[in-house]
Order: structure tokens, then sequence, then C-alpha cells
């Protein structure tokens, strides 16, 4: 009995503690950044390539990044990713349950599929099969590939498994899905001249890089050899991610934060030019500065202007950079840019075990 008595002193004192906790950490003290000589202006942008974005739940096609534009597609649903094509004329519009396929002028507007997350299947029985949004664009931008997924296990607390099953391709012209690889083992690719790269999982746990040509169950491991003549001829064609984005313009040194000495002050650089500075805020989670080179900063194909997303005492949202006279606007909330950087655009990626990778 005392035991128990014990025990359920100790489960009301954690109780107690967690609620003591929660309450100190709400009552602390936040406030944002500051933006020191925040002035922003306005302009007209000029000479920029027409491109895909969103403002909120539209996805537009244009060069003003405004809500003059013409909307060319709309829903309720909140839109994860936009997977442009390389020749800038179709775009994938990915959601959470489904994809559609976008033309520039909105005269094609197609639904191609319901997807589903690998992670957040729930009631889809064994042996199932669903697509997920892990796109990527052929080079000539008339197809583009997506994942198909199998769900393989379910356990007893109802938690359900999927994997990996085969590499399957979409063409345009005949509205059609196929299959190029199967059994496809794992998730990341990449697309070589004569076939698929992709990686597969070894029983120690690592990871190896494996080719297969397309439409064929036959595949190969690369060897190292191999490797490095991919990486010296380039003839890997993969689309990067905006995750994969955001390192790039890091590594390749177009944009960087950086903190003062006091720890109080955190400069924003473009190409090395100091373009804004905000003054230390304070979150639940601590410090924070307001801005940094992360998702949804990009640059205009033309290379003229930067969007910038900052969160201050003055501003919360994107600001449109003029990179030839560091002027800057407010732009829309919710605006995100979409372009298609690959690796025929770009040189900054290696090619490795574990598939490309942006190289530092």
């Amino acid at each position: 009995m005392k035991k128990l008595f014990y025990t359920v002193v100790v489960f009301f004192g954690l109780i107690a503690i967690f609620y003591f906790s929660l309450l100190v950490l709400i009552d602390k003290e936040t406030y944002p950044p500051t933006a020191l000589n925040f002035t922003p202006t306005e302009f007209t942008v000029v000479n920029e390539q027409e491109v895909f974005y969103s403002i909120g739940n539209s996805i537009k096609f244009g060069n003003q990044f405004s809500i003059a534009d013409k909307t060319i597609f709309e829903s309720d649903k909140r839109i994860v990713d936009v997977h442009v094509s390389p020749n800038n004329s179709f775009a994938v519009i990915e959601y959470s349950d489904e994809i559609w396929l976008l033309s520039y002028d909105g005269s094609i507007k197609q639904f191609i599929s319901k997807v589903m997350n690998p992670f957040d299947v729930k009631s889809e029985p064994v042996g199932e099969t669903f697509y997920t949004g892990n796109i990527q664009w052929g080079p000539t931008s008339d197809y583009f590939y997506v994942l198909e997924y199998e769900v393989y296990k379910r356990n007893k607390d109802g938690y359900i498994s999927s994997e990996t099953k085969a590499l399957v391709k979409y063409t345009i012209d005949n509205q059609e899905f196929s299959k190029v690889v199967n059994p496809m083992p794992f998730f990341l690719y990449a697309q070589g001249e004569n076939g698929i790269y992709f990686v597969s999982p070894t029983p120690d746990g690592d990871l190896v890089l494996n080719h297969s040509p397309l439409n064929s169950t036959q595949r190969k491991v690369v060897g190292l050899e191999e490797l490095k003549k991919i990486n010296n001829l380039r003839t890997i064609f993969y689309n990067f991610s905006v995750h994969d984005y955001s390192d790039m313009l890091i590594a390749e040194g177009r944009v960087k934060s950086q903190i003062s000495e006091d720890r109080t002050n955190m400069s924003f650089y473009i190409d090395d030019n100091k373009v804004l500075t905000t003054k230390e805020g304070m979150g639940f989670k601590g410090p924070t500065f307001g801005m940094q080179a992360g998702i949804g900063n990009v640059f205009t194909p033309s290379g003229r202007y930067f969007l910038l997303n900052l969160y201050s005492e003055q501003y919360n949202g994107p600001l449109l950079f003029n990179v030839e006279t560091y002027e800057y606007m407010k732009m829309p909330a919710d605006l995100r840019i979409y372009q298609n950087v690959n690796t025929k655009t770009s040189n900054s990626w290696i090619l490795t075990n574990s598939g490309v990778e942006i190289r530092k």
C-alpha cells in the first residue's frame, strides 16, 4: 500500500512540475527582432524571366510577383511543393494527397494521381500500392518520375509500414504511367544517360550506388573508378529540391549571415554585400534574429533579384532585393517563387554512394 501511495505522490508531483515549467515558459518574455535602418521602398521588376510562383494557394506565372499577375490555378488545399520542368513550361503541383500537372499558360490543368506520405499511411491494406511526391523531371521536360510504395506490414498497434517498390515514369503526351525500375529498393535516385542510378542499403546499414537500365530488372553496383568517371563527365541529371537549393547558395557563397562579436546583431549578405541587419529578439526557444539563408529565399532566374523572408518588429514577410541597387520592397505574404535548378544549370554537386549531394 505504501508503494502505491508513493507512486501516486510521485506521479502527481511530476504533473505539478510539468505545469509549473509550462507556466514559466509561457511567462517568459518574448519579443521580435528589430530590423535596423529598415527603409523599404518600391520599384518595378524589369528584364526578368517569367516563372511559376504562388501567393497563398494561388499559382501564378509571371515576373511581377504580385496579385497583378494572372492566377492560372487555385485550390483550397495547402501547397506542399511545386516541381517546375527544366524548360519552365510545366509544373507539377504537389498537395498532401494528390498531384496536378499545370502548363505555364493554364491551358493544361490535369489531375495526375492521388499521393500519400509513406510515413502517414493509416488504413490501407497490406499489399496496397501508392505514389509519393518524390518527383524528378526528365531533362527533355516531356516526362517526370514518381516513386511507388507498397504497404507491407501492419503491426498490432495499427501502425502500417511501407517500402519503396518501383520507379514510375509519367509521360505527358500519352498521359500514362509505366514502371521503369522494378523493384526499386530505396527512394534516392538520379538519371543517367543509359538508365537510373539509385541508392540501396546493405545488410550492414551502409549505402551503395547502383545502376539499372530502364525497363530492366538488371542492376549493378557502381564502383569507385566508375563513380569518378561519372563525376568527371557530369552526365547525371537531377533536379534539386528547395533544401538542396538553400545549401547550394551557401556553398557557392552567394548568401551568408554573420553575427556580431557581441552577439546582439546579425547581418545578411548577398554576394558579400551587407543588405540588412537585425537586432536580437527572443523567442520561446531562445534568441532569434529573424532571418537566415534558408528555405524560401531564392534568386530570380536573372540573378538580379533576391527574395528574403524576414521576421521583425517592423515587418513579417518576404522582401524582394534588387541585387544591383540593394533597394528592397515588401512583397505579398506567403509569396513563394519556384524554378528548376538541376545538375546542368549548376556545377555545385557531386555523385556519391548516398546520391547527388551539394559540394561544399
